[in-house]
C-alpha cells in the first residue's frame, strides 16, 4: 500500500505584489495592510515567488495561471478573449475567436476617443463637412 494521501490548499492570490507609495511610507499596499488571516497562512505553509513558466519571463497572469495547472502556454495559450469570455458567462465552442478590449474606469476618456474615432471614421467615409461638435 502507499502513503496517504495528502490534501493540499493551493492559494494563489494573484496581482497583491504592487510599487511602493510615498503616502504609505514606502511601502507596498499589503505592506501596510493588517492582515492577520493571511499572514496566519503564510506562516504556516510555504510561500514565495516563482517564474511559472521560465526562469526570468515575466508573464500575465492567464499564461502564469497555464503553466501552474501543467498546461504549456506556448502550447496552449490563444490570447486573453477565450478566458474573459469563459469568465463573464459566455459558453464558447470549438472554433470560436474571442478578443479582449479593455474599457477605461474613466467614460470621460472612454467617450472622448470613441468621439474622436467615429469623427475620423465619417468624415474619412462621408465627406469633411462635419465637425466633432455636430456628432455629440
Amino acid at each position: 500500500m502507499g502513503s496517504p494521501k495528502r490534501r493540499v490548499a493551493f492559494v494563489l492570490i494573484d496581482g497583491i505584489g504592487d510599487v511602493s507609495l510615498p503616502r504609505l511610507g514606502y511601502k507596498t499596499p499589503l505592506e501596510a495592510a493588517c492582515v492577520p488571516n493571511l499572514d496566519a497562512i503564510a506562516s504556516a505553509g510555504i510561500n514565495g515567488l516563482m517564474d511559472p513558466v521560465e526562469v526570468g519571463l515575466g508573464c500575465g497572469s492567464d499564461t502564469a495561471h497555464l503553466s501552474l495547472l501543467g498546461y504549456d502556454p506556448r502550447v496552449y495559450y490563444r490570447g486573453r478573449g477565450a478566458f474573459e469570455s469563459m469568465g463573464a458567462g459566455l459558453a464558447m465552442s470549438p472554433g470560436d475567436i474571442a478578443f479582449k478590449a479593455s474599457a477605461d474606469d474613466f467614460s470621460l476618456i472612454c467617450n472622448h476617443v470613441l468621439v474622436i474615432l467615429f469623427y475620423i471614421w465619417f468624415v474619412w467615409h462621408v465627406g469633411s463637412g462635419y465637425s466633432k461638435t455636430d456628432l455629440c
